[in-house]
């Protein structure tokens, strides 16, 4: 084989490019499963393919090179591994991983981080062209009779609902979800839950969340909600500076809708948002919720 072929197969993504694997640690597949162990446990991990969500190729301290996989829980499988290159090549031709990335970045000698594959997921969210203006005051849920749950709904009272049903996170956490779409103000939210691990049920339910995807797994869904609620939000404060101001009441509403939405996570994508209503450029400190 002459030194163009050798040179043309290796930007391809040959053997050749794959790191020599050590016996440093050693990884393999047995159906659904990654079994990956360390010699002193540190990059030790079994990955569930079948919940597997996004992967990167990442370079951290040391220049270590590593394959990261997030089946809802952080893996990452050094590329020197004995068995890597039988692993990856598996999991390329499965999920169709970006080679080309992964080859070109696999020599660099600063840390660095490339998504490679992300799951497909069917849209989460939408955008209402409508007018609501009720953030402050809790959700609907959109069943075939709507029914409006106020923010200060308790635990206890929640689980009754008929609209809602229980299923364990993949850390063994007791969810509470919604059988029907959730609207909040002015966004509709298709994955919408509450962690119901909390001791006590007397008190109003600590936070919810919701897994924001577009069609094409990539960051539109943030911006999407960034900016609905940027429109929103911005509108809302007013109204509640004019009305604290005209009330001059004890308590600021301000500040309990600033409680509402500390409480309130969205996930969006992969990023964890939490709102907290321009608090920083309103001024003041949290208040105690």
């Amino acid at each position: 084989m002459n030194l163009f072929n050798k040179l043309f197969k290796n930007q391809l993504g040959n053997d050749n490019v794959f790191p020599k694997e050590g016996d440093d640690g050693i990884v393999n597949i047995e159906n659904d499963t990654i079994i990956c162990e360390g010699n002193h446990g540190i990059y030790s991990c079994v990955v569930n393919l079948n919940d597997l969500q996004y992967a990167y190729i990442v370079i951290g301290q040391n220049n270590l090179v590593s394959l990261f996989l997030f089946d809802y829980h952080q893996n990452y499988i050094p590329v020197n591994y004995k068995g890597f290159k039988n692993v990856y090549e598996t999991l390329s031709s499965r999920f169709k991983f970006n080679d080309p990335v992964f080859f070109e970045s696999i020599n660099k000698k600063e840390k660095f981080k490339k998504v490679i594959w992300r799951k497909q997921q069917s849209p989460t969210y939408q955008i209402l062209a409508t007018g609501y203006n009720d953030y402050a005051d809790g959700f609907e849920i959109q069943s075939p009779r709507k029914q409006f749950i106020n923010w200060n709904t308790t635990y206890s009272e929640l689980e009754k609902s008929e609209h809602v049903f229980f299923q364990k996170s993949p850390y063994n956490q007791s969810i509470l979800k919604f059988k029907y779409p959730i609207r909040i103000g002015n966004i509709l939210l298709n994955d919408f839950g509450s962690y119901f691990d909390n001791k006590r049920k007397d008190v109003a339910v600590l936070n919810f969340y919701t897994h924001c995807f577009d069609n094409q797994g990539t960051d539109r869904s943030y911006n999407d909600l960034k900016e609905i609620l940027k429109r929103d939000l911005t509108w809302i404060i007013k109204i509640m500076v004019m009305k604290e101001t005209i009330k001059k009441t004890s308590t600021s509403v301000l500040k309990e809708l600033i409680c509402l939405f500390a409480i309130l996570t969205i996930v969006i994508g992969n990023l964890m948002v939490v709102i907290l209503l321009y608090l920083l450029k309103i001024g003041g400190d949290i208040p105690n919720c």
